[in-house]
């Protein structure tokens, strides 16, 4: 009898693990879809700042490509913090435990 419940134990210890496994690899996903999202919305939103700033009257032409350069730059460049994925890993995580 003992020697069954260990056998249980090890099994629903192994199958805890592979879920906690694959619960790990749906937050990934999950993070890198969310990355993408706050990614493309910085985007948009520089965008935007830059087409608002070509209809001001007191605009200056010739900066206009200066800042398209370092928007184009920025993106380009731009990492997210650590701890701010770790922070958003860390609430997908949840989330996907609570649910």
């Amino acid at each position: 009898m003992c020697q069954g419940l260990f056998v249980h134990s090890q099994f629903c210890h192994w199958n805890f693990c592979f879920v906690i496994r694959e619960l790990e690899s749906e937050t990934d996903k999950d993070c890198q879809i969310l990355f993408q999202i706050g990614r493309d919305t910085l985007e948009d939103e520089f965008t935007g700042m830059l087409e608002r700033d070509k209809t001001k009257k007191d605009r200056d032409p010739i900066l206009d490509t200066l800042k398209s350069c370092v928007k184009e730059e920025g993106m380009k460049k731009h990492e997210w913090d650590e701890k701010a994925e770790d922070s958003l890993v860390n609430l997908v995580r949840t989330r996907i435990v609570l649910s």
